[in-house]
């Protein structure tokens, strides 16, 4: 089955599309085409085992987001079920991907941390203990951009380093809600995000 992030949309412009790869295998030409082919500039997903989600863009834009210490942001619209991030950040320590019922602090449900304790880790507040986690020393730069992306499917995470399959998997086993919200949260230093998504 496939399932897509928003509704998928054919390219008027004829463009070479690339196939940028999130850890595993291309998505068969016959999974999304029906009839004549057609050029996506959404994401799909694919719940094959065997098929790892790709992103197929005619145009990757980036939005840039600089955040101070201390910091939240959810700059992306109220999801349901499911999404994927595609992301950079550059960062000392403790970059986090939170989710949350209502896009504030209070609505906080989880937060996944990249470089906490020498790992990765899934929590769900600052104070809380870590539900998960695995050692990955060095996944965060201060000098560069690192990228990454993030599925999330009703209380299942899978987050992997760009083009590489997941290193970090989690299913929540008593859900508390269902979170709507997703963005970005900083430590004790700035920190720069990137979402990588489609141009429109």
């Amino acid at each position: 089955m496939i399932l897509t992030a928003s509704t998928l949309t054919a390219c008027k412009d004829p463009c070479e599309c690339t196939a940028i790869r999130l850890g595993g295998v291309d998505i068969p030409d016959s999974s999304y085409r029906s009839e004549e082919p057609r050029y996506l500039d959404k994401l799909i997903i694919s719940e094959d085992p065997a098929v790892i989600q790709t992103f197929y863009t005619c145009k990757e834009c980036n939005s840039t987001y600089h955040l101070v210490p201390y910091r939240r942001k959810f700059p992306f619209p109220a999801f349901h079920d499911a999404f994927i991030l595609d992301f950079s950040v550059q960062a000392r320590n403790a970059a986090m991907v939170v989710l949350s019922t209502d896009g504030t602090k209070a609505g906080n449900l989880y937060q996944m941390v990249l470089g906490i304790s020498g790992g990765t880790a899934i929590r769900r507040c600052t104070e809380c203990r870590k539900l998960h986690f695995v050692s990955s020393p060095g996944v965060l730069s201060e000098q560069e951009m690192r990228r990454f992306w993030l599925r999330y499917d009703n209380g299942t995470f899978a987050l992997g380093k760009h083009q590489q399959a997941a290193y970090f998997k989690w299913t929540d086993p008593a859900p508390k809600a269902a979170p709507l919200f997703y963005g970005f949260a900083s430590w004790d230093w700035p920190q720069t995000w990137a979402a990588h998504h489609a141009c429109h």
